[in-house]
Parts: C-alpha cells; sequence; structure tokens
C-alpha cells in the first residue's frame, strides 16, 4: 500500500511530539539545551529535528519504530538503502544531519549514531545488504502526485554498537536493562 509523503511528513512530526526526546537527548548529547523541530526543506535532506547544545546545534534524522525488536529477542536497526529506486539514489546521499537516531516508542530505547562514522560502515557494507537483505520496495506519493519507491533492510545492532550511543527517553526498565 502507498504513503503520502506528507501523512508520513505529518506522522513524523506526531511521533517527535508524542514522546519525551529531551529525556534521551539530554543522556545521549553533553551540554544538552532544547531542540526544535526541522522544516520541511531541511526534512527532506534528512534532518528531522535541531538540538541545541550549549556551544553549537546539530541536526538529528529520527527513525520511529513501533516496537523494539529486543522485546522478542532480537536486535536490529532499520537501515534505508535505496530513497529513490527508480533513480538508482541509495539512502542517505543528501544528508544534512550529524547523527541517525533511531527511536523505539515500546521500551523507550533510543540508539544514536555519529552520521560519519554510519556512512563509513554503510557505504562498506552496502551491497551485502541489498544483496541479502533487502526488503519489497515501499511505494511513495508526493504532494505532486509523482511516486517512487524506498528499500529498506534490517540490520543487526550488534554490528553498530562500537559506535553508537543509547539511552532511555523515560524510566521504564526494558529487556536490556538500560535506564
Amino acid at each position: 500500500m502507498p504513503k503520502l509523503f506528507e501523512e508520513s511528513l505529518a506522522k513524523s512530526f506526531r511521533d517527535t511530539k508524542s514522546v519525551p526526546l529531551e529525556q534521551a537527548f539530554a543522556k545521549l548529547f553533553p551540554g544538552f539545551l532544547t531542540y526544535s523541530q526541522s522544516g520541511k526543506e531541511l526534512d527532506l535532506l534528512g534532518s528531522d529535528v535541531r538540538i541545541h547544545l550549549r556551544d553549537r546545534d546539530i541536526h538529528v534524522d529520527l527513525k520511529f519504530r513501533d516496537t523494539d525488536p529486543r522485546q522478542w529477542g532480537m536486535d536490529d536497526l532499520t537501515i534505508e538503502l535505496l530513497s529513490v529506486a527508480e533513480r538508482g539514489i541509495r539512502g542517505y546521499e543528501n544528508q544534512r544531519t550529524d547523527y541517525l537516531v533511531w527511536v523505539f516508542k515500546t521500551t523507550g530505547r533510543v540508539v544514536a549514531i555519529p552520521f560519519p562514522a554510519f556512512k563509513r560502515f554503510y557505504q562498506a557494507n552496502w551491497n551485502f545488504w541489498y544483496f541479502w537483505r533487502a526488503e519489497k520496495p515501499q511505494r511513495t506519493i508526493m504532494p505532486n502526485g509523482q511516486a517512487f519507491h524506498s528499500v529498506h533492510c534490517h540490520v543487526p545492532f550488534r554490528l553498530f554498537k562500537s559506535f553508537a550511543l543509547e539511552a532511555r527517553f523515560d524510566s521504564r526498565q526494558g529487556p536490556d536493562g538500560l535506564n
């Protein structure tokens, strides 16, 4: 079933407001002051929120997942392999972001990965992931009626653990013992 870009963007805005991200951001980013929603233009470049730190601002691409796979004994991150399959555009090509942040709503777990480290690892593993892990393309319809397909995969979190940061946005104890 196709998704409409505007609806997807609106859901992202709702998700951002529905969880207390300040708590996780304060744990993940020293000097955290506050954050603000990015506009539509920056969202198209991969920045969902701008985090205001004492000494600078950073841009974050948020990835919301309704269910944390750790709840059923798995652990993975959803990765975009192709953002526009019809044109062969790989994910994360035009990023205006400093961190990718996955938010797992059922457990409050938040995973942050610095974008430069992620990008190097992504580029080194893309061919393998695309061949072995790619899932069915997802169709998105833009406001002008044009449609495109994106392709995602699920990559085990353990592969990112050495350069990932983890926290929770509330006091719930998850299956991993994180607070």
